[in-house]
C-alpha cells in the first residue's frame, strides 16, 4: 500500500513541473542551510564562555588547619585559575603545588593530586629575613603560622608552581546547617 505522503504517481511540484515519488522525497527531505542570527551567534558564545569559566573556576577542598581561620579544615576555597601573565599580589590567598623539597622527602605525593593553600607574603624583589627574592620567586606562608608548613619550610615558590588564587571560601556545610544531635 501507498504512504499518501510519497504516492507513486507523479505528482507536480509549487510550479507545475511533474515529479516522480523519488523527487517528491527528496522535496521532503531537503535540508535547510542554518542562518547565522545574532540569537544563534549570542548562544553559541555564551556556551563556549560558560564553559570557559568552567575550565576557570574550581572548588577547591581545604584540609588541614595552616589557613585557619581564613580556610578552616573542611571548607571549600573558590578559586580562579592564574593566567600566564597574570602575576600573585602580596596578600592573596593562592593554590599552589607542592614543592619539589617536599616532593623529594614524601614520595608518595608524585602519585595524588595535592596542592597546598597559601598567602602571598613577600613579591619578587623584597627581603625575607636574609634572603632577597629573586624574578619570578615569592614567599608563601599559612595564616596560621604555628600549623603551616611554608616557605619557613620549603624556601621561596617559583611563580610556575602557582595554580590559582582564591576569590572565597564557602564554609563547611556542618557550620551552615549544624547537625542536631539526638
Amino acid at each position: 500500500k501507498e504512504h499518501p505522503d510519497f504516492p507513486e504517481e507523479k505528482q507536480s511540484d509549487e510550479e507545475g513541473a511533474d515529479l516522480g515519488a523519488e523527487d517528491a522525497f527528496q522535496k521532503y527531505i531537503r535540508v535547510e542551510q542554518p542562518k547565522f542570527t545574532k540569537a544563534r551567534i549570542a548562544t553559541f558564545c555564551g556556551a563556549f564562555l560558560g564553559s570557559a569559566w568552567f575550565l576557570l573556576i574550581h572548588l577547591t577542598p581545604v584540609t588541614g588547619s595552616s589557613m585557619a581561620p581564613a580556610a578552616l579544615d573542611g571548607s571549600r576555597a573558590l578559586a580562579i585559575v592564574y593566567m600566564p601573565w597574570e602575576i600573585p599580589q602580596k596578600g592573596q590567598m593562592v593554590q599552589i603545588r607542592i614543592p619539589e623539597v617536599i616532593l623529594n622527602k614524601y614520595p608518595n605525593y608524585k602519585y595524588i593530586r595535592v596542592t597546598l593553600l597559601k598567602r602571598v607574603v613577600a613579591v619578587p624583589g623584597e627581603k625575607v629575613g636574609s634572603t632577597v627574592l629573586a624574578k619570578n620567586q615569592y614567599w608563601v606562608q599559612g595564616d596560621n603560622t604555628n600549623e603551616s608548613a611554608d616557605s619557613r619550610v620549603f624556601g621561596p615558590i617559583p611563580r610556575s608552581d602557582f595554580l590559582s588564587h582564591v576569590v572565597y571560601v564557602v564554609p563547611p556545610l556542618s557550620r551552615l546547617w549544624p547537625l542536631k544531635k539526638s
